[in-house]
């Protein structure tokens, strides 16, 4: 990631394409983490600390012939290992459900970032209302909240309580 960063050979973009390179051999050895993470979402929430840690190994590699690249990939590794503990707990908190997990034959069910989010807030609240929804999903239309749900529905994970726009959202009880 950092010699691309350092060689600078785009007008814009070179953090962008560098941070995509980085991903690459993780994807070559199976590890499919884009439905998962972003690692470009970590480093655009902690962009002042991503900005210091490269400024700081091109002060320490100024002599191009003695590379060290510790540092950097270091942070690197470090981010990576706060998004996947993050998803793994996100995972672990939305499939503690054993007798959920069970009437689904255990089988999983790949829930979108949206669908996460319901699920949480239903964990949360005990339900919800379509109002509920539009809050906790704010720039998302009301037909794309609807499939999300419907989708929960149709997987059994999800039922729903009345015929009118009032309907009332929950978790099955199992």
């Amino acid at each position: 990631m950092y010699i691309l960063i350092a060689i600078h050979p785009f007008i814009e973009g070179n953090g962008r394409i560098s941070r995509a390179f980085s991903m690459l051999p993780l994807y070559v050895q199976g590890y499919d983490i884009r439905r998962l993470f972003s690692l470009e979402e970590y480093f655009d929430r902690n962009i002042e600390d991503y900005y210091n840690h490269i400024q700081h190994t091109h002060e320490l590699n100024k002599d191009i012939f003695k590379r060290d690249l510790t540092e950097i990939i270091e942070y690197y590794t470090q981010a990576l290992s706060i998004e996947l503990s993050r998803v793994k707990e996100k995972v672990q908190k939305l499939s503690r459900d054993l007798k959920l997990k069970e009437r689904l034959g255990g089988k999983q069910v790949q829930l979108t970032e949206r669908q996460i989010k319901i699920v949480e807030y239903m964990q949360q609240f005990g339900g919800l209302r379509m109002p509920d929804a539009k809050n906790i999903l704010p720039m998302v239309s009301d037909d794309t909240i609807w499939r999300d749900l419907k989708k929960l529905i149709d997987h059994k994970i999800v039922e729903k309580r009345g015929s009118t726009k009032g309907s009332f959202y929950s978790l099955v009880n199992v």
